[in-house]
């Protein structure tokens, strides 16, 4: 889904004093993140711990930053800045990498793992055709999430459920919108929504993670997101700033 850091280094022939400069004038090691970096031609992503993190592997947090907000890059040996590289540069060489484009709703599907993207907002349990939408559109995909992920699991179920939204009054009830979630996915996933032991529904701002990072007295903290996949991140790192993304992990009895 994601571009990588090697991609990056590679280009730009960053060393290991290399720094990465901010719009707020703040500055970073880049390359103790050179495992940890995912990016499209619109945002950049460093994950925590530094290492190398599947698009679906949980990472303890990542920050996220869209490329207006990074000046540029800059070489050094020893105090000496030895090559930079402006904004521009990194804009033309981003205009030419390919770029991914997810059909929505998009599934991920493995042995004991599914993760499920759709664009706009989940709707509440009061909304008859958006829950019935919900459901069919997750059993028109039963086949497909069966032949990667077997079938219906009978044990413990966690589902995680990830709301990125620019409006909050637009946003259902989020109790109500997760008992439409949870019965989307019976019969495909796990036998019967009893079977979930831990359901963790979250919403996040998406318009703050586009903020613009400005010169002050002390540097702006940034868009962090805490226990989430990249993957998760992919939608907004395109621009999508209305989605939500349903993780789901079992444990086979």
């Amino acid at each position: 889904m994601f571009h990588t850091g090697s991609e990056l280094f590679e280009r730009f022939n960053l060393s290991l004093e290399s720094e990465i400069i901010y719009s707020d004038y703040s500055r970073s090691m880049i390359f103790v993140y050179r495992h940890a970096i995912k990016f499209t031609d619109k945002a950049i992503l460093i994950l925590y711990p530094a290492k190398d993190h599947g698009d679906w592997i949980e990472a303890e947090s990542i920050d996220f930053s869209p490329w207006e907000n990074i000046i540029g890059f800059q070489n050094f040996r020893g105090s000496d800045a030895i090559e930079e590289f402006s904004r521009p540069e990194i804009d033309n060489w981003l205009s030419t990498i390919p770029t991914s484009c997810l059909q929505y709703p998009f599934l991920y599907a493995r042995q004991g793992k599914v993760a499920y993207i759709v664009e706009g907002v989940p709707k509440s349990a009061h909304s008859r055709k958006g829950k019935e939408r919900l459901k069919q559109e997750v059993l028109k995909r039963k086949d497909l999430i069966q032949e990667y992920f077997g079938s219906p699991a009978t044990g413990p179920v966690e589902i995680m459920i990830d709301i990125f939204s620019s409006d909050f009054k637009r946003l259902p009830d989020v109790d109500r919108a997760s008992i439409t979630i949870m019965d989307a996915f019976e019969g495909a996933v796990y036998e019967n929504d009893k079977q979930v032991r831990h359901l963790q529904p979250r919403v996040f701002s998406s318009t703050s993670a586009f903020i613009k990072l400005e010169c002050q007295t002390e540097p702006m903290e940034g868009y962090t997101v805490e226990n989430i996949t990249a993957g998760s991140l992919y939608p907004l790192a395109t621009g999508v700033l209305d989605y939500y993304v349903v993780r789901i992990n079992t444990y086979r009895s």
